[in-house]
């Protein structure tokens, strides 16, 4: 429930942000950004569905842009993130990608898993195939 309540206070207080992305290697134009998010499975912190759909062994990320909004907009949109409902709606743009790089206004602040990690500019890609996983050979008569 605090991610949740942490987003919800957020949407008060935070501005639009002249942004400038780079994804899989093409510029964007510069554009106005309320929040980023990429992922690489479905759910987040307190349930949140901000990139539904995303599947952690595609070999992709999932690219959620909330462009600028108006606090009105921004609290009618709210509760379409706990249901995925907000990549069709105005507003926001969702994409897989391989690679995205994001500019902006210095102190612009990049969180990883919601914790701080840094100030723009951050560059977020992913590694095919990155983590082995080895397990024990099964016993005759086991089974998943």
């Amino acid at each position: 429930m605090g991610y949740g309540v942490a987003t919800f206070a957020s949407l008060f207080r935070s501005p639009n942000v002249e942004l400038s992305l780079s994804v899989d290697g093409r510029d964007e134009p510069p554009c106005s950004i309320l929040g980023l998010a990429v992922g690489n499975g479905d759910l987040t912190g307190g349930g949140m569905s901000l990139t539904p759909g995303a599947e952690t062994d595609d070999g992709l990320l999932d690219l959620l842009v909330i462009h600028g909004m108006s606090l009105a907009r921004r609290l009618r949109s709210f509760p379409k993130i706990y249901t995925g409902a907000h990549i069709t709606a105005s507003g926001f743009t969702y994409r897989r990608i391989k690679e995205c790089s994001v500019r902006g206004s210095a102190g612009v602040a990049v969180a990883a898993d919601g914790e701080f990690s840094g100030v723009l500019p951050c560059t977020v890609s992913i590694i095919e195939r990155a983590i082995l996983v080895s397990a024990p050979p099964l016993r005759r008569g086991e089974g998943l």
